[in-house]
């Protein structure tokens, strides 16, 4: 049975000490994978991660980039490790993507394991808000359709696994080129340049 994406259920799975410590992994392996080899490349001073939990990636990427880094996800659970862990590091947002209003616009937005999470309308709308908020380019990745997104959907949330094609092609109508694809069997990542920058 798929469980719900919600706030509750993600508060569940970063309280238990095994998916902390798996979902760690995860992001170090990410950032070494698919963002490193992008992100020295890329022209950006600030960021805002979408469903950004611990914040383990948005933390690498300021690191090295030495950028003002801001995330967003609705766990109040992944919030409070994020400060135990980092301190005030970043500007954290709590609450949903789609219900809280930015003022300002980031050079770069992206989400790692995020849009898997959500069924159409919802799903093409969250690609729309990446772009709304970005000003130069926007990272989006998320994970192939395997036996691990059917397991993950059943014990922590909803998840159904992607091709890059559908996010290509959304990100194109919202007003951004596609400039590098970096996969692998199981995940891939997709960075794109707001049309008209350089």
């Amino acid at each position: 049975m798929t469980k719900k994406s919600t706030p509750e259920n993600w508060n569940k799975y970063y309280s238990f000490p095994f998916f902390d410590y798996l979902f760690r992994i995860l992001s170090n392996y990410h950032f070494n994978y698919f963002y490193a080899p992008l992100i020295n490349f890329l022209d950006v001073k600030s960021t805002l991660e979408l469903g950004g939990g611990v914040g383990h990636l948005t933390m690498a990427i300021k690191k090295i980039k030495k950028s003002k880094a801001s995330i967003l996800d609705h766990s109040n659970n992944a919030m409070l490790k994020h400060k135990k862990e980092y301190g005030n590091e970043t500007e954290y947002y709590l609450g949903n993507v789609f219900d809280l209003k930015f003022e300002k616009k980031y050079d770069l937005v992206f989400s790692d394991g995020l849009v898997e999470h959500f069924k159409e309308p919802e799903q093409s709308n969250l690609i729309k808000k990446h772009c709304e908020l970005a000003s130069k380019f926007v990272i989006i990745a998320a994970p192939k359709p395997t036996i691990v997104s059917t397991i993950f959907s059943a014990i922590v949330c909803y998840e159904k696994g992607m091709y890059p094609d559908k996010i290509k092609k959304h990100l194109n109508i919202n007003g951004f080129d596609v400039i590098k694809v970096i996969e692998n069997s199981r995940y891939f990542l997709i960075c794109a340049r707001k049309q008209g920058k350089t």
